[in-house]
């Protein structure tokens, strides 16, 4: 049961949709990722690089939408096979609109057939083909990679830019935009349950229009994580990417204001050109840095031969992330609290259930309601603190069998 300790109960008010991410990851530790192809030939089946395969902890891939049916099997048949997580990434749009009406991305072209142009048009008139799309690709991994673990899905980058006002007729307003991602992230979950799902940062926009997005697509609610795309991530910084004004989103920012671990990726830019091997993310200063700030992990796209060589010099330097979800060496998966009751005190910000060693197992953020329900449903039994990022502490509380 939960008793608040020296018998003081605590009151509980549930919302149970912002609960903590699900298993997916087996050590509680920074993680590296890659390029599967990079490392692993899907076609033939056969390794291309063991040590790094040996390293890393996840695989990124071709991804989803490339053609209109499901094609991508054989990397979710790799990830299987060599017991990695898979991380995808979603951007079925981009795909159809440029299959369909030649549409390019907005940095491809200097014509105005793009989507920062022509986007938003092409989804008002082929939201249920656009649907159609991430259904038969869900049906497909589901089929060659099972629905028991979980699939990362990085949704669709750079979707803020369907929002602008350079769209022919309008941008989607944002609340359409976010009605239309969460008829997407549903009809993935149709057919694959354990999904969990990243957004892009967009990191040229201000922590104003940050503030107006994610909350309007519900990130609390519908995402696990929050990534970067484009490749040029910068490990060296404070900020994400783009710097040239001060009320840019940094990295601490985004931990802060919305509480969700991070997904970094680097060595590509421009149409998926390479950019090589980023050394920045193998300095163990930078690593550091960010990991206090609430990067999980970095994918490299284009490695260097002995990364792993690298990865494993580095590693036992690297602190412990401020939040692990679903790892599996501090939370005890089996364990199920059976006592709610409601905690009546307005509680906002970003919140943390830290246990005795100042490991902090969750972290979600409280807009008028803090579900401490949720920060504790994972929890194994323990005494814990229940804090907000300031440090302050809210209450003490026991999790037993």
């Amino acid at each position: 049961m939960i008793r608040s300790f020296k018998n003081m109960v605590i009151a509980l008010l549930i919302m149970s949709s912002a609960a903590c991410a699900e298993d997916f990851f087996t050590s509680c530790r920074f993680h590296f990722g890659t390029e599967m192809s990079k490392v692993y030939d899907m076609d033939n089946k056969t390794t291309l690089n063991a040590d790094i395969i040996n390293e890393i902890d996840y695989f990124t891939g071709p991804w989803a939408g490339s053609a209109a049916t499901y094609n991508i099997g054989n990397f979710f048949i790799g990830c299987k096979t060599l017991g990695k997580t898979p991380v995808v990434v979603g951007y079925v749009i981009a795909f159809a609109a440029y299959r369909d009406q030649g549409i390019q991305d907005c940095n491809a072209t200097g014509t105005t057939l793009n989507l920062c142009v022509k986007g938003a048009n092409y989804i008002r008139n082929n939201k249920s083909s656009i649907l159609a799309v991430y259904d038969n690709f869900a049906k497909g991994i589901a089929q060659d990679y099972g629905t028991d673990k979980p699939v990362i899905w990085c949704m669709e980058p750079d979707y803020s830019q369907y929002t602008e006002s350079t769209q022919e007729g309008g941008g989607l307003s944002t609340s359409e935009a976010a009605s239309f991602m969460a008829s997407i992230l549903s009809t993935v979950k149709t057919s694959l349950p354990k999904s969990l799902f990243s957004m892009d940062i967009s990191p040229w926009k201000d922590t104003t229009w940050q503030n107006t997005w994610f909350t309007t697509l519900e990130v609390d609610k519908n995402f696990t994580f929050i990534n970067t795309s484009g490749g040029m991530s910068k490990a060296a910084s404070s900020y994400i990417s783009d710097d040239w004004a001060t009320n840019l989103p940094t990295w601490a920012w985004v931990q802060k204001r919305w509480a969700k671990p991070m997904l970094a990726d680097a060595g590509y830019s421009v149409s998926g050109s390479s950019t090589g091997h980023d050394s920045n993310w193998d300095n163990v200063t930078n690593l550091n840095n960010r990991i206090k700030e609430g990067v999980l992990g970095v994918a490299q796209y284009n490695p260097k031969s002995d990364w792993a060589t690298t990865i494993k010099s580095i590693r036992s330097q690297l602190i412990t992330p401020p939040e692990c979800p679903g790892s599996t060496d501090i939370i005890d998966q089996k364990h199920t609290p059976v006592y709610h009751s409601t905690w009546n005190d307005n509680q906002n910000g970003v919140y943390e259930l830290v246990d005795i060693s100042g490991r902090v197992v969750c972290r979600m953020a409280a807009t008028g309601m803090l579900s401490i329900s949720s920060l504790v449903s994972r929890a194994g039994p323990g005494v814990y603190l229940v804090r907000n990022t300031d440090g302050q502490v809210a209450k003490t509380i026991v999790v037993e069998r």
